[in-house]
C-alpha cells in the first residue's frame, strides 16, 4: 500500500537531491535519534491539519491501530512483538532464539489491510509540510 502510495518514489527523489532519510528537514536528537522530534512534528505540525481536529490522536495511536490490526489477524505473538520492537518476555526466546527472518516479517505485514486510510493523501500532505 504504501509502495503504490508513492513513498518509494518519494525517497528516491530525495536521494537525488542529496538528502538522506524520508524527513531531511528533521532534527536528529542526541538522544532517541529521530524518535521525539518526528512525533513532535507529527502532533504539533502535521496530525491535527492532515489527520484529525481531535486531541486523543498522536503518532502513537499508530501503535495501538497496528497492534490491533495484527491481533484480529491473529498474528503469532512473538512476530508481533518482534515487528513492534518488544523484546520476549520468555527465557528460551530471549536468551537462545535469534529473531524472526525478514521473509518471515515481511510475510506478516503483507497481510496488513488499510483500506481505510489514504496514504497517497497523506504522503502528499507529507511532501506538502516540508515545502
Amino acid at each position: 500500500m504504501l509502495l503504490a502510495a508513492g513513498v518509494v518514489a518519494y525517497r528516491d527523489a530525495l536521494i537525488r537531491a542529496g538528502q538522506e532519510g524520508l524527513w531531511p528537514q528533521l532534527p536528529v536528537a542526541k538522544e532517541g535519534g529521530y524518535k521525539r522530534n518526528l512525533s513532535r512534528w507529527y502532533n504539533e505540525k502535521f496530525n491535527r491539519r492532515h489527520v484529525t481536529k481531535g486531541g486523543g490522536k498522536t503518532s502513537h495511536s499508530f501503535r495501538h491501530t497496528f497492534a490491533t490490526r495484527m491481533k484480529d489477524l491473529k498474528t503469532e505473538p512473538l512476530v508481533q512483538m518482534e515487528l513492534m520492537g518488544h523484546a520476549p518476555q520468555e527465557e528460551t526466546f530471549a536468551r537462545y532464539a535469534d529473531g524472526y527472518t525478514p521473509d518471515v516479517l515481511a510475510e506478516t505485514i503483507q497481510k496488513l489491510t488499510y483500506s481505510d486510510v489514504d496514504f497517497a493523501a497523506t504522503i502528499e500532505a507529507c511532501k506538502q509540510t516540508y515545502r
